[in-house]
């Protein structure tokens, strides 16, 4: 047999690590939300959490397309709607971002704005890696708000004797502050798309 040569393996290694780099934003999109709520779920429900075995192969495959499924529900509820919310009233405020094209009570412009905003940063004038980069920050602020949302939902709704239980009011206000912060990444995020699109949208 012969040895694969070095140059050949340091090649394979950068498109394996350039795969990744890729789809990380995937993997925060629809993979982890899932382990994270299923997990959590166990923890605040041990008892109705039986089912899962980690010594069998078609029980793991089984939790893993519940996990997948339940992550993609959870990631879609948030994307189109509490990250949609937290990004109006962004627009409605005047931040870095789709902006207003008219007075602060246009609301109504939110659509039209928003929709020439995307076609901007979809533009081929926009650096790859820069939308990349973008869209991985976007997919962590929908997580940081998955692990708030999740700490906050189950230290109010756990069984007894559980580490929710004892600790509860840990995790409900580090879950708000989570949020809280998940805010301000979200502003950032959008900041930054702001300046990688050029956008020159003026506020009246």
């Amino acid at each position: 047999m012969h040895d694969t040569p070095k140059s050949e393996t340091n090649t394979q290694n950068s498109e394996l690590a350039q795969t990744i780099l890729d789809n990380l934003g995937a993997i925060f999109r629809h993979l982890f939300p899932g382990v994270l709520i299923v997990g959590a779920a166990r923890m605040a429900f041990p008892s109705r959490f039986g089912w899962i075995h980690t010594d069998s192969w078609s029980n793991l495959a089984f939790t893993g397309v519940v996990a997948l499924t339940i992550g993609n529900a959870w990631f879609a509820l948030n994307r189109y709607i509490v990250h949609q919310l937290v990004d109006f009233v962004f627009y409605v405020v005047g931040c870095p971002g789709p902006r207003r094209t008219g007075k602060w009570w246009a609301i109504w412009k939110y659509p039209q704005d928003l929709a020439k905003y995307v076609t901007s940063a979809l533009s081929d004038r926009v650096p790859p890696f820069a939308r990349q980069h973008v869209i991985f920050r976007s997919s962590s602020v929908l997580f940081i708000y998955t692990v708030a949302e999740v700490g906050f939902l189950f230290s109010c709704w756990h069984e007894p004797s559980t580490v929710f239980a004892d600790y509860q009011g840990w995790f409900k206000w580090t879950s708000l502050l989570i949020f809280g912060l998940g805010i301000c990444q979200h502003g950032l995020t959008r900041a930054i798309d702001s300046h990688i699109v050029k956008d020159d949208t003026k506020r009246m």
